[in-house]
């Protein structure tokens, strides 16, 4: 009798610690999509950098979460998506990139010539936007942004 406890008590302990192991929960992924206007030619392509933090945010496409780029542009308008996103707070950077040389060109040491938006249209002031002013929440399967293009 004692042995049946003892195997009985060493299952349960088994059970109970195991629970977390095997029932962890998943985390919820989502999907977004960017509609870019306003892009002043269909030269190019359209580089979308997805930030998780304010780390490179916007111009630093090296050192975002996911990136994604188009060679479909019509109509001064570009679509992408990107899929399989953890919940979270994001921003997005995009380069028109008409010269389809990969990276912003620039005029002027620092200014952009190239067409360049954000999430939210975060505006410029004293140098690139700022990652808390894009940032946006994905918490559903899936949301829609807009992002209209600036060139200087």
């Amino acid at each position: 009798m004692k042995r049946f406890y003892s195997v009985t008590i060493l299952a349960f302990l088994l059970f109970v610690l195991c629970l977390p192991c095997s029932g962890a929960p998943e985390l919820q992924r989502g999907v977004i999509k960017v509609h870019v206007k306003k892009l002043q030619s269909e030269k190019g392509q359209v580089i979308l950098s997805l930030f998780n933090s304010p780390d490179g945010f916007p111009g630093k496409g090296e050192k975002a979460f996911m990136k994604a780029q188009t060679s479909v542009i019509k109509d001064g308008a570009a679509d992408v998506t990107f899929v399989n996103v953890p919940y979270g707070t994001y921003a997005v950077g995009v380069l028109h990139d008409e010269n389809s040389n990969g990276r912003m060109d620039k005029k002027y040491i620092f200014i952009p010539a190239e067409g360049v938006g954000t999430s939210r249209d975060a505006k410029s002031t004293m140098g690139p936007p700022k990652y808390k002013d894009a940032q946006f929440e994905l918490n559903t399967p899936a949301i829609e942004l807009t992002v209209n293009m600036n060139y200087m």
